[in-house]
C-alpha cells in the first residue's frame, strides 16, 4: 500500500487514475540501515508545470544481510524503481516516465561505481535515467 504525505493509504490504482496527459511522472527509490535492517523507501512523483505537484511512497524492510555490499544494494534500490515504472507504464503507455537513482556521477563517491550500470538498466528499459546531481 503507498502512503500520502498524510500517511493516507492509497491504492496504486488511485495514483495511476491521477495521472494525466499533462502530467510529468519522476520514481526513485533510496535506503537506510535503521537498527539492523535496510528500511527501503520508493516514491513516485507527480508533477504538473506550472501547476504543482504531489508525491507517494512506501516503505519495506530487508535484512541486512541480504545485500553483501553497497552495489547490491544500491541496484536494487534501481530495480524496486525500474519495476514500479514499469507498472505505471503498462497503464500509460505513452507517458514519459523519469527514475531517480541515488548515485552519484561523480568518481570521488563509492556508489559511482554502478552508475553506468544503472543508467544502462534504466535507459534500457525505455525510462530517462537520472543520477545525483540531477
Amino acid at each position: 500500500m503507498w502512503l500520502d504525505p498524510h500517511g493516507n493509504q492509497k491504492s496504486f490504482e488511485d495514483i495511476l487514475g491521477q495521472i494525466d496527459d499533462s502530467c510529468e511522472v519522476f520514481v526513485g527509490s533510496d535506503s537506510q540501515l535503521a537498527s539492523g535492517v535496510w528500511i527501503f523507501a520508493s516514491v513516485i512523483c507527480l508533477y504538473w508545470p506550472g501547476k504543482g505537484g504531489k508525491y507517494f511512497f512506501k516503505r519495506c524492510k530487508k535484512n541486512k544481510s541480504d545485500y553483501a555490499c553497497l552495489e547490491d544494494r544500491l541496484l536494487s534500490e534501481v530495480h524496486s524503481s525500474v519495476m514500479i515504472a514499469d507498472e505505471i507504464r503498462k497503464t500509460k503507455p505513452e507517458l514519459l516516465i523519469n527514475v531517480h537513482a541515488d548515485i552519484a556521477s561523480s568518481p570521488a563517491n563509492r556508489s559511482n561505481k554502478v552508475a553506468k550500470v544503472a543508467q544502462s538498466y534504466i535507459s534500457g528499459m525505455g525510462f530517462c535515467a537520472a543520477i545525483k546531481p540531477n
